[in-house]
């Protein structure tokens, strides 16, 4: 496996169809294409991929200067073959390059979800902290607070083979979300 330079609109199209390939490890799903459109993609250095010996990419991250997040795919089997800690050091190197460019960020966030256990440990091993609960409201202008107003009427006017999930309540009966939270590192 090894690691090769973004080039064209080409590794794009390849990126997006492991990231739809992939989705079961990924909380991004239908704003891939919102996401690929950002200006991060103007500088190819910040961009990562991953191709096995045969060529096939298998991995890629994006430094998303724009959302100060960074963006990454796996393929769901090299979970646990050292592949995400190799693309989170590569992804530590290249933020810490571009620190003092138009491109660097004081902090980034990663989106993960509760689940991704091995994700979590490997993110704080590097330093990142979650996110989810620092400070009254934190997530409140990411995440819709539910009111109460919504009723449960409508569903049966879902299109054939959708579904609403409703989101738990947590402690102080606010929804969680699938997402723990952003986790995120400060650059000093």
């Amino acid at each position: 496996m090894g690691l090769v330079q973004f080039t064209s609109e080409r590794d794009k199209q390849r990126m997006l169809a492991l990231a739809y390939a992939s989705t079961a490890n990924n909380i991004h799903i239908a704003d891939w294409p919102y996401r690929f459109a950002s200006w991060a993609f103007d500088e190819p250095d910040n961009i990562g991929l991953w191709v096995n010996d045969q060529g096939d990419l298998v991995a890629w991250t994006v430094l998303q200067t724009p959302f100060w997040v960074i963006d990454y795919v796996l393929q769901p089997d090299l979970e646990s073959a050292g592949v995400h800690r190799a693309m989170l050091a590569w992804t530590d190197m290249r933020a810490r390059a571009v620190l003092n460019t138009r491109f660097g960020r004081p902090m980034w966030f990663v989106g993960v979800r509760a689940d991704q256990v091995e994700r979590i440990r490997d993110l704080e091993a590097l330093g990142f902290a979650n996110q989810a609960d620092v400070g009254a409201d934190a997530w409140s202008k990411v995440l819709l607070a539910h009111t109460g107003l919504v009723p449960n009427a409508h569903e049966d006017a879902l299109p054939s083979g959708f579904v609403i999930h409703r989101l738990p309540a947590n402690a102080r009966g606010r929804p969680t979300s699938p997402c723990t939270g952003r986790y995120s590192r400060a650059r000093a």
